[in-house]
């Protein structure tokens, strides 16, 4: 691998699922990295006032590069339709911390496409909002972290099994930055096609209708 891009909450702080996380890792996999060229980038989905003191308080510039470290941006605001800044803008007045989870799609594939390649590992831990968006929508391959493992930011004890679920540790890591890996995600895209037709049909009960287009509006509107 050539680049990792981690998310911010449940994966390197503790977020919606409320579990202290151990990075004592970084050290050591941020100076692997430097002698082995890799790059190593954070996507907070955070705007930047609010990104740069949590990632200050919780000392993740001793890791990663200033401008490795991603934030919402006016040009990510001017890339959205008008339904898509319309949601986010009533996410932000429930909370002015709103973390939006495609940012990490719109940095592979718009801000940094030199990324959206299968060498690029993505660390997360949520099956919907990483390993599905980052799955269907880039190239690039995605593990996932065991102890905070989640499906739509609700903790999710199963996991897929031809997925990349492990223990968060330099080792780990380490492993998927020298050797070769598979990765199978037809289980995942079927899960996600399940649960969504299963959601769709509960709500609306149709009938005998094509639900190819509602799908795609739920894959982005339903699930955040």
């Amino acid at each position: 691998m050539k680049n990792i891009v981690f998310g911010l909450y449940d994966v390197l702080i503790k977020g919606n699922l409320d579990i202290n996380i151990d990075t004592s890792y970084l050290k050591e996999l941020s100076t692997f990295a430097k002698e082995n060229k890799i790059n190593l980038y954070l996507v907070t989905g955070l705007k930047k006032d609010i990104g740069e003191k949590i990632i200050a308080d919780n000392n993740l510039l001793d890791y990663f590069k200033e401008d490795n470290i991603i934030y919402i941006s006016e040009d990510y605001h001017s890339y959205l339709s008008d339904l898509d800044l319309k949601l986010r803008n009533e996410k932000y007045k429930d909370n002015f911390n709103y973390c939006d989870d495609y940012l990490k799609v719109h940095f592979i594939t718009k801000q940094k496409p030199e990324l959206n390649q299968q060498s690029t590992l993505f660390i997360g831990h949520d099956l919907w909002t990483d390993a599905y968006y980052i799955s269907k929508y880039t190239n690039a391959n995605v593990v996932l972290i065991n102890l905070t493992l989640s499906y739509n930011n609700k903790p999710h004890i199963k996991d897929i099994n031809t997925l990349h679920v492990i223990e968060p540790n330099f080792n780990n890591l380490k492993d998927y930055l020298v050797n070769k890996k598979e990765f199978d995600y037809r289980a995942l895209h079927e899960f996600a096609r399940k649960m969504l037709h299963d959601q769709i049909m509960g709500s609306l009960n149709l009938g005998n209708i094509d639900f190819s287009k509602v799908i795609k509006k739920k894959e982005w509107y339903g699930f955040y």
